[in-house]
């Protein structure tokens, strides 16, 4: 991977990246932690959320070889766990889309 001079749109669009993963783990760990974490399912997409947003950072700011292909390792590892994407354990997206305001 060649480095890469100022910052142009792919640095910003890591960098959003990396946000959306913060907010979309953070929706995932409330709807988890209000389900109890009843399945050790639950704790992936939680875990790699974090660490998928840090990935992009560090692509985004330090684009050399081990950096980069690193970033784009830690991207596929997520995307091919499915984490932050498509989690339905919990049943929060069933309760949700029923209309119900119970928790249980």
């Amino acid at each position: 991977m060649d480095a890469w001079d100022g910052w142009p749109f792919a640095r910003l669009y890591l960098l959003l990246v990396a946000v959306a993963f913060l907010v979309v783990g953070g929706q995932v760990f409330l709807f988890h932690w209000r389900a109890a974490f009843r399945s050790k399912a639950m704790y992936g997409p939680v875990v790699m959320a974090p660490i998928i947003a840090a990935a992009g950072v560090a692509a985004a700011i330090v684009r050399n070889d081990v950096i980069g292909w690193g970033a784009v390792g830690v991207f596929t590892v997520g995307s091919s766990t499915g984490s932050s994407a498509s989690c339905c354990t919990c049943g929060a997206s069933r309760r949700a889309s029923a209309g119900s305001p119970s928790a249980t």
